[in-house]
């Protein structure tokens, strides 16, 4: 057995075909060019800027000199690994079907995983290579001062270990796109979107003067990883550098994009699922951990409402599993052979039949982290945040002096979330079955959802006076059913007192006064749940007996003549 850790032979064979040619010394030759060529202008701008301070013997113009250097040195590099990096890797696996050497690369002993990882290795153990050649440049900031050599370090550190979420974003797509040109295009759409959704966290880090409060999850992002890697980050009360999450996150997301790759490389893709799916876990852990360990936890510091960090509280587990459980529930149909040992089957198997059991199961586990994380507020705070002074931590959790209220919100929503994720299983299902494509379905299902959760806002948010009362006779408010988030809204201000969703009912929505908007909404998708269940059954069982009638063509005689199934991953 090949082992794929130390002594891969892909390894071996991608660094020596990689290092053996002029493009890679010339590649190391304009990176360094640049960021030389980046340092002595901004080194000029500098000198033109403080050259009076400098003549006066001001100490601090050195300080910020090395400080200054240190940020463009980093960010330049940060930049550059974010171009390169998934530009080799986005055709590790897509070239080789192009090249017609994949099959002949399968055919050996190597295993999948040992062909992804050998891959990604490689690739990372170059843009290593680039990030270790810039060390002479970084001499000059040790020695005009304003940076520690802990700093220095943990960039480095994040810097390496973005490099591996780039070049794993870059393989994934490789091994799911039809040709290295569509790989190498969702590649960089996937790092525009990552970019932009973890920039928020990293203004603080950017706020040299402490004006912005500091929140937390800082050094996901590349440039907040650069300036922000020691800082200190407040989750519960409990204080870490802000390296220790972005190391979890990242390195936990890049495990699950390589465990995909892995997985879409699989022969029997359906039955290999186990790693994929307890690393999903653990990354819906991980994010909910930190999510609401910054908002239970920083929130109070800095002056936020209950109300507000009630809804944040409930906001963050809703939008987790309605990014998540599309994915688990929507796949190539195909069918356990036996119901033996079903419990295991939905870690081991990714079939459709195992999906609305791992998704009530992520369901569990989100809410469960949910209440538990909202206990955890009660403990104390350990230093300000950025200058901003603690007030002390309110009676209750979150601000709630009743902890029964807290126990009944959690309730309602975990009993909606519930039916939420049971309807998108149904629907998800159901798709499957008559698109029999995955990514039909999926594409179908997360634009369902979107247009479920868009349409109120767009329809009734800006409503005011008259129209709001002609709106509330339509219909077409039942549409806030649809939404899961109008529900959360209310159960996090039962009173309506900074909602506006106040015990009088609207007139046009159908039950609404007599039951909660949260049973409305937690029975319509629970009831479109089972319908659609039902609907996708019975599909199943016609085209199973006009298989049968036919002779048992098509599937059944391919599985006689021993083709592979279509892939699930």
């Amino acid at each position: 057995m090949v082992n794929w850790t130390l002594d891969n032979p892909v390894v071996t064979k991608e660094l020596r075909g990689r290092m053996r040619g002029a493009r890679t010394y010339w590649l190391l030759f304009g990176y360094l060019f640049l960021l030389s060529l980046l340092f002595f202008f901004w080194y000029l701008g500098w000198w033109s800027s403080h050259a009076n301070a400098m003549q006066n013997g001001a100490a601090s113009a050195g300080f910020t000199a090395g400080r200054m250097f240190f940020k463009v040195l980093f960010y330049a590099q940060a930049v550059m690994i974010a171009l390169i990096t998934p530009a080799l890797t986005a055709g590790g696996i897509s070239v080789e079907r192009e090249q017609r050497t994949f099959e002949m690369l399968r055919s050996t002993v190597l295993k999948p995983r040992s062909i992804v990882w050998g891959k990604l290795v490689s690739s990372v153990s170059f843009v290593v290579l680039l990030l270790t050649s810039s060390l002479p440049l970084l001499s000059l900031c040790f020695l005009l001062g304003g940076v520690s050599p802990g700093e220095v370090f943990f960039a480095y550190v994040l810097l390496a270990g973005d490099a591996l979420l780039f070049g794993a974003i870059g393989l994934c797509w490789s091994a799911y796109a039809a040709n290295t040109a569509t790989a190498t295009v969702l590649s960089y759409a996937t790092l525009i979107v990552f970019f932009v959704a973890t920039f928020p966290f990293a203004i603080p880090a950017l706020d040299d003067g402490g004006n912005v409060p500091f929140y937390g999850l800082c050094a996901l992002n590349p440039v907040g990883a650069v300036t922000g890697a020691v800082m200190p980050e407040h989750y519960f009360g409990w204080t870490l550098p802000a390296w220790v999450p972005a190391l979890l996150l990242n390195g936990t997301l890049s495990l699950l994009l390589v465990l995909a790759c892995i997985n879409c490389l699989e022969d029997y893709p359906a039955r290999r699922a186990s790693a994929l799916r307890l690393v999903t876990l653990l990354f819906a852990g991980l994010i909910l951990f930190f999510g609401e360990g910054m908002v239970l936890g920083v929130g109070p510091m800095v002056g936020s409402s209950s109300y507000a960090l009630a809804m944040l509280a409930l906001a963050i587990p809703c939008t987790l599993l309605l990014l998540f459980v599309p994915v688990l529930v929507t796949g190539d149909r195909e069918d356990w052979n036996s119901a033996a040992n079903w419990p295991l089957r939905v870690f081991r198997s990714a079939a459709l039949p195992s999906g609305l059991p791992f998704a009530l199961l992520l369901t569990a586990l989100v809410v469960g982290i949910t209440f538990l994380a909202s206990h955890l507020a009660y403990q104390p705070a350990a230093v300000p945040i950025r200058g901003i002074p603690f007030p002390g931590r309110p009676s209750g959790p979150i601000g709630f002096a009743n902890a029964s209220y807290l126990l009944d919100m959690f309730q309602q929503a975990g009993l909606m979330l519930l039916g939420v994720v049971i309807g998108i299983a149904g629907v998800g299902y159901l798709l499957s079955v008559l698109l029999g494509n995955r990514w039909s379905s999926l594409t179908l299902l997360y634009v369902g959802l979107l247009l479920a959760v868009a349409l109120p806002f767009f329809s009734y948010a800006n409503l005011n006076g008259s129209d709001a009362r002609a709106a509330a006779s339509s219909p077409a408010i039942n549409t806030l059913f649809f939404c899961p988030y109008v529900p959360l809204v209310q159960i996090s201000d039962p009173l309506g007192r900074n909602s506006g969703f106040k015990d009088t009912p609207i007139p046009g929505m159908a039950g609404y006064g007599a039951v909660p908007l949260w049973v409305g909404t937690g029975g319509l998708y629970l009831t479109l749940g089972l319908v659609s269940y039902g609907v996708a059954f019975l599909v199943v069982r016609r085209k199973k007996v006009r298989s049968e009638g036919t002779g048992g063509k098509g599937t059944g005689e391919a599985k006689r003549a021993g083709a592979s199934p279509a892939p699930t991953g």
